[in-house]
C-alpha cells in the first residue's frame, strides 16, 4: 500500500470501472499500471506503459507506473498484474461466429465482461447466426445438429465486430483483490462561526432565502437559479446551511475549482451552484429532514366527522399526516452514472460538518472517473465516426459502380442494335440507307461518349466526393 498525496494506493488488478469512492484506469493489453496527479485538483489516470510479460513466471512482479522494470515502492505507483489483461474488445466475424458456436453464449460472455443478451445482440447487429434452442441439449446427448452457415458480410459492414464498448462494461463490486485508489477524508474542513465576506453565490442565496415564507412542512424552499444555490430548510436552520454552503466554496477555491451556475439547454433551466472541476460540474443542494406529526385525537374526530361515506377506514391515511422539519441537515450531490454516494446527512455519531473532507474526497474521484469515461466515449465516438464514414465511402462507391457498369450495358445495347441495322441495310432504299448509316455513325459515336470503358475519364475510381459530413 502506497501514499500519493491525499491518496491511498493498493496494487491489485485494476476493475474495468469504478466504485463508489474508487478511481480507476486499465488498458487492454500487456501490464496495467497508471499514476494519479492532480490536474486542476483533479487525480486523473495517466497513460499507462505496456510492458511484456513472462508468461511462465509465476508471479509478475510488481512495476513502477511508467518505469519498465523497475519494482514498485511506496513512492504512491500503481502496480497491477497482467491478469485479465488478454481480454480483447472485438473479432473478426469469423472468430466470433466460430466462439459462439464451440460452447453456449452465456459461457462466452463473462469472459468479454458482458452479459449474454449483450453478446447475442452484438451477434444479431453482425449478422451472425445463433445456436437455436436446444441445440446443446441435443449435443449433450449425442443428437445431430445442424450448423448455420456464416452469411455473407453485409455490404458497407465491417468485418471486425466491437464485442463490447464503452457503454457494455458492467459495473462489478469492488473487492480486495481489486486495486483501490481511496481518497483520505482524513483532514476535516474549517467551518466559519458566521458569515463574515460570504462568497457571491452564498450571498445571493441568503437573500433569497430572507424572502422565502415556510412551506406546509415549515421548510423555507429556494429553488435553483443562476448564482443560487437550491434549499430547502426550516428558518431556525438557514444559518448553519450557508455556513456549510461557505465552507464548501471556501474549500472548493482552496482545491482551485470553480463554482458556477450551470447554463440552459434542452433539459433544465439555468440556475443553480456547482461545484466544477475540470470539465465535469456537480450541482450541490442542502435539504432538511421531516418527520411525520401524529395525528391527535381531535384531528381523528374531525376527520371521522367529514369523511366521506364511502370510506370504511376508522383513521386517516398516513399520507395526510403534517410534516415538520427535525434539525437534520443532509448536502446532496446528483447521483453518478454508476451509483455511490450522493447524500451526506446528520446521523447519531456525526454532523455533516464532520463528514465534508469525505464529500470533496467523493467528488475528487468522481471527476478523475468521470474524464476517463469521458475520454473512452470520445473516442468510441471517434471511431463509430470513422466506421460510418467508411460505409459511406463503400456504399457511395458501390452506387458508382452500379452506375458505370449500367453505362457500359446501354454502350453494347446500342452498338448491338447499329450492327442488326447494318446488316440489313441492302434491304434499303439508296436514300433511305443513307439516312440509315448517319443515324448508325451518331449511335455509335453516343455508345463510345457514354461507355466508361471507351472514354475512360467517366471512371472516377477511388476520387470519392465529400458528402459534406467530413469525408
Amino acid at each position: 500500500m502506497g501514499k500519493f498525496g491525499d491518496v491511498l494506493i493498493s496494487a491489485h488488478p485494476i476493475p474495468r470501472w469504478s466504485e463508489p469512492g474508487y478511481a480507476l484506469h486499465r488498458q487492454k493489453s500487456g501490464f496495467q499500471f497508471a499514476t494519479l496527479t492532480r490536474t486542476y485538483g483533479v487525480f486523473t489516470a495517466l497513460d499507462a506503459v505496456n510492458t511484456p510479460h513472462n508468461p511462465q513466471s509465476p508471479q509478475s512482479p510488481m512495476v513502477v507506473a511508467g518505469v519498465p522494470g523497475k519494482e514498485a515502492s511506496d513512492a504512491g505507483d500503481v502496480a497491477m498484474t497482467s491478469e485479465s489483461s488478454e481480454i480483447p474488445d472485438r473479432l473478426s466475424r469469423q472468430e466470433l461466429y466460430e466462439l459462439v458456436w464451440s460452447e453456449p453464449v452465456h459461457h462466452i460472455a463473462p469472459r468479454f465482461e458482458v452479459s449474454d443478451v449483450w453478446l447475442a445482440k452484438v451477434c444479431r447487429a453482425a449478422n451472425i447466426p445463433l445456436p437455436p434452442r436446444g441445440y446443446w441439449a441435443k449435443i449433450q446427448h449425442g443428437k445431430a445438429v445442424t450448423r448455420l452457415p456464416l452469411p455473407r458480410i453485409k455490404p458497407g459492414a465491417s468485418e471486425q465486430v466491437i464485442v463490447r464498448s464503452v457503454f457494455s462494461r458492467p459495473r462489478r463490486p469492488a473487492s480486495d483483490d481489486q486495486v483501490t485508489v481511496r481518497m483520505s477524508a482524513s483532514s476535516p474542513i474549517p467551518i466559519p462561526d458566521q458569515l463574515r465576506k460570504p462568497h457571491p453565490f452564498v450571498a445571493a442565496t441568503q437573500v433569497k432565502a430572507k424572502a422565502e415564507r415556510p412551506q406546509e412542512d415549515g421548510r423555507i424552499y429556494v429553488r435553483a437559479q443562476p448564482g443560487v444555490f437550491p434549499l430547502r430548510v426550516s428558518r431556525d436552520a438557514v444559518s448553519r446551511a450557508l455556513r456549510l454552503l461557505q465552507a464548501i466554496c471556501d474549500e472548493a477555491g482552496r482545491r482551485e475549482w470553480t463554482v458556477k451556475s450551470l447554463p440552459a439547454d434542452r433539459y433544465r433551466e439555468a440556475g443553480g451552484g456547482t461545484i466544477a472541476i475540470g470539465r465535469h460540474a456537480y450541482p450541490v443542494s442542502i435539504e432538511e429532514r421531516t418527520e411525520a406529526i401524529p395525528f391527535t385525537d381531535e384531528e381523528v374526530r374531525r376527520w371521522r366527522a367529514n369523511r366521506p361515506s364511502w370510506v370504511q377506514t376508522e383513521q386517516p391515511s398516513p399520507h395526510e399526516r403534517r410534516r415538520r422539519p427535525t434539525g437534520e441537515l443532509a448536502l446532496l450531490i446528483p447521483s453518478a452514472w454508476n451509483g455511490g454516494r450522493a447524500r451526506w446527512a446528520d446521523g447519531k455519531r456525526s454532523r455533516v460538518e464532520e463528514k465534508l473532507a469525505e464529500f470533496f474526497a467523493t467528488l475528487e474521484v468522481r471527476a478523475a472517473t468521470d474524464e476517463v469515461r469521458r475520454q473512452e466515449a470520445e473516442r468510441a465516438q471517434i471511431e463509430r465516426e470513422a466506421q460510418e464514414r467508411l460505409a459511406r465511402i463503400q456504399k457511395a462507391r458501390i452506387e458508382r459502380l452500379d452506375r458505370e457498369l449500367a453505362a457500359a450495358r446501354y454502350a453494347e445495347d446500342i452498338r448491338r442494335y447499329v450492327t442488326r441495322i447494318r446488316a440489313r441495310l441492302t434491304e434499303a432504299s439508296e436514300d433511305q440507307r443513307e439516312q440509315l448509316l448517319a443515324w448508325c455513325e451518331w449511335a455509335e459515336a453516343r455508345a463510345d461518349r457514354v461507355d466508361p470503358a471507351t472514354n475512360l475519364g467517366l471512371i472516377k475510381g477511388f476520387d470519392d466526393e465529400r458528402d459534406g459530413r467530413g469525408w
